[in-house]
């Protein structure tokens, strides 16, 4: 697991009352953590990612909505980055350089849900999000046998101008 950021934007449309298709755009970043004869080493994997969550939105009674949402999500690499130490030295080189080789693309599908805020113009918005992998990102040549995929969790706070309405 990688502790990391994300940052987008979306634009959305309302389907029905309760219903809401969108497109989300955003750099988020990923990796992992894992052991090869005996060192640790970081995977940094960088991505710009599409998501098309279909949302449910909960009817309350005053200025917090609650939100659930799934859909599928397209990744494509931005970078990607190979960290560890060996001997008390500090390595830090790109993933090709170390013979490590990713798919540009990443397949997955994602849930999550949230609530939303009426602050002014728009909603300020808290969600929390499950993105699981599907594709084996892994193509080295030779290591194949090692299946790789994405998983991540994100918390996001975010702000929402509306236009137009039902």
């Amino acid at each position: 697991m990688k502790t990391g950021f994300s940052f987008g934007g979306f634009f959305g449309m309302d389907l029905h009352r309760y219903f809401r298709l969108q497109l989300d755009g955003q750099f988020v970043q990923k990796g992992a953590k894992f052991s090869e004869g005996g060192e640790e080493i970081k995977a940094k994997v960088s991505y710009f990612e599409f998501l098309l969550p279909l949302t449910l939105t909960i009817p309350t009674e005053g200025t917090v909505t609650p939100r659930l949402y799934a859909g599928p999500a397209l990744g494509f690499e931005s970078s990607c980055k190979l960290s560890g130490e060996e001997g008390g030295v500090s390595v830090d080189v790109d993933c090709s350089t170390a013979g490590v080789q990713s798919k540009s693309t990443d397949f997955g599908i994602f849930f999550g849900g949230g609530l939303d805020l009426a602050a002014g113009p728009g909603e300020i918005m808290f969600d929390v999000l499950y993105n699981l992998g599907l594709s084996n990102v892994n193509d080295t040549p030779g290591a194949t046998q090692y299946e790789l995929k994405n998983r991540n969790i994100q918390v996001l706070v975010g702000y929402a101008f509306l236009f137009g309405g039902m």
